[in-house]
């Protein structure tokens, strides 16, 4: 929940950046619009890349905790 608090302020600080692009009459506040609007872009994106590799990893510990317990050591053969 907080990856999404946080990606909506991100979100916000890029439209402002947009805004105080467009509305700037020297070069340096139009250079930091633009890369307040960058920063915002990369940092949601590198959000959704956080989520998708935390599930990732979450599916292959449960896949390899599932492995784990059903190995010939669990298995009840002819030979036990």
């Amino acid at each position: 929940m907080t990856e999404w608090i946080l990606g909506a302020f991100v979100t916000i600080l890029g439209i402002i950046g947009l805004i105080l692009a467009a509305g700037a009459y020297d070069t340096g506040m139009y250079t930091f619009g633009l890369a307040l609007f960058a920063f915002g872009i990369w940092f949601d994106f590198w959000l959704i890349k956080k989520s998708f590799d935390a599930a990732e990893h979450a599916a292959a510990l449960s896949q390899r905790s599932a492995t784990s317990t059903s190995g010939p050591a669990a298995s009840t053969g002819p030979l036990a």
